[in-house]
């Protein structure tokens, strides 16, 4: 199973301002978790997962 996430930088502040960076990760897996958490590993320090998709079904 192939999954997608999109990331981004963390911001410094909870204002809303300020430059964020966002970034597509995409993993395979055997199953949903292993995607996940192949995906995690993948996350740079500073940046978090906005969200999960399957890229193929």
């Amino acid at each position: 199973m192939n999954i997608t996430t999109v990331i981004e930088t963390i911001p410094d502040d909870d204002t809303g301002r300020g430059d964020r960076k966002a970034d597509e990760l995409t993993a395979e897996g055997e199953s949903y978790e292993a995607a996940v958490a192949a995906l995690r590993e993948r996350v740079p320090a500073g940046w978090r997962i906005m969200n999960l998709r399957r890229s193929e079904y």
